[in-house]
């Protein structure tokens, strides 16, 4: 064999057994699968964090098993707690006008998220994913953020605190937002999508920041004025991840490209299975190796180096990711209502392909404690499978 063929071949091998670690299976870096860790007592907790991405698919006229979970949990936390939801709140269009087939089931699957916190204590904060913005742009993002203020500002979650914002940014402006969560944290909310599309649409009066430039010049303000704390920042689409929109694919997809559109298509197509694969991470911004998202990660990781300490909170890949790298932690949780492989790579701690959300305890001393629940794919049950102590030292 010779020539361009041999190079294909070898170029496949190599792509599948890049990617053959991806999978719906817990993984965990070596030594700390069967890692005991004593969880800390609940009156040493200063402030819970619940990280929930994607969690917008729930089935016409039905909840989801984790929802339900989720509910139960937040029915039981203290005023201490903020509840982030990371985007891609309604699948597949985020909320249509009133008029249209997609309205009912929008309308749907964003109340069932909003009926987990009747009875919850904390603060709360939706931010948009690309699937919010996707057919009615910044119609549809202000229609949605409209629709969970006003239902969240009827229930009677309201009374027990002076909260004025749930959904962050404000009316589909591309402008970054700094809450603090106490003298210690601080919690920045950026839209990605807007920063991605750079979103004309938004130089309306109402939005301060026009464009990227505005945008670039108004985080790093946030990032500078506020380095001496731990920093939050909730994005949707991840800095670093190791699943699909990060280039990571089963075998499977590499040798049965054609089950993408027929599940019972099982023509093997290996070379050309790993050319399309390539060719996606390339061609669309909402992956990790395409231009512009590269650009916006390089942006990202520069305008917050020289805070105390970084937390980035992300969903868009329907999995739960645990990161370690350059002295920050990235946190992906976008498994609130899809499953998709995961694999691991530089600085993985845990990764799951299942369904689930991670919850961050923050403690005295400069430590978090980080919970990985998962759902069981047979029984529906949610567990914890990777507990985590986060040193916050910078």
């Amino acid at each position: 064999m010779k020539g361009p063929y041999a190079f294909g071949i070898i170029f496949s091998v190599f792509v599948i057994f890049c990617s053959s670690c991806a999978s719906h299976n817990p993984k965990y870096k070596f030594g700390l699968k069967h890692k005991k860790v004593q969880a800390p007592s609940q009156n040493s907790i200063l402030h819970e964090l619940y990280l929930i991405g994607d969690a917008g698919n729930a089935p016409q006229g039905q909840s989801t098993p984790l929802l339900k979970h989720l509910k139960k949990q937040f029915d039981h936390a203290s005023k201490e707690t903020t509840v982030l939801w990371l985007g891609d709140n309604i699948y597949p269009v985020g909320l249509a006008p009133i008029d249209d087939n997609n309205y009912a089931l929008g309308i749907h699957r964003i109340n069932k998220q909003l009926e987990t916190l009747e009875n919850y204590q904390g603060n709360v904060y939706f931010i948009p994913g690309n699937h919010d913005w996707y057919e009615f742009g910044q119609e549809g993002i202000i229609r949605q953020e409209n629709h969970i203020e006003a239902q969240l500002r009827s229930q009677k979650m309201n009374s027990f605190r002076q909260q004025e914002n749930y959904f962050l940014p404000d009316q589909g402006c591309g402008d970054p937002i700094f809450r603090e969560i106490n003298e210690n944290i601080g919690l920045i909310i950026a839209d990605s999508q807007w920063y991605l599309k750079d979103h004309q649409d938004s130089s309306v009066e109402h939005c301060l920041v026009k464009n990227r430039k505005d945008f670039r010049n108004k985080l790093r303000r946030l990032y500078s004025t506020h380095q001496d704390k731990i920093i939050i920042t909730a994005i949707h689409h991840p800095l670093h991840t190791y699943g699909k929109h990060g280039g990571r694919n089963t075998i499977s997809d590499h040798v049965f490209p054609l089950r993408k559109i027929n599940k019972h298509l099982w023509f093997p197509l290996p070379i050309l299975g790993s050319v399309l694969i390539y060719g996606r991470t390339k061609s669309t911004y909402q992956d990790a190796n395409h231009i512009e998202n590269i650009e916006y990660k390089k942006f990202f990781l520069n305008a917050m180096k020289n805070v105390r300490k970084n937390i980035v909170v992300s969903g868009h890949e329907h999995s739960i990711q645990m990161i370690e790298r350059d002295d920050n932690y990235f946190i992906v949780s976008g498994a609130g209502s899809k499953r998709e492989p995961v694999g691991m790579g530089k600085g993985s701690l845990f990764s799951a392909g299942e369904m689930g959300y991670v919850k961050l305890s923050f403690l005295a001393g400069d430590l978090a404690f980080a919970e990985c629940f998962v759902q069981d794919i047979k029984t529906k049950e949610v567990s914890i499978l990777f507990q985590y102590y986060m040193n916050m030292k910078h």
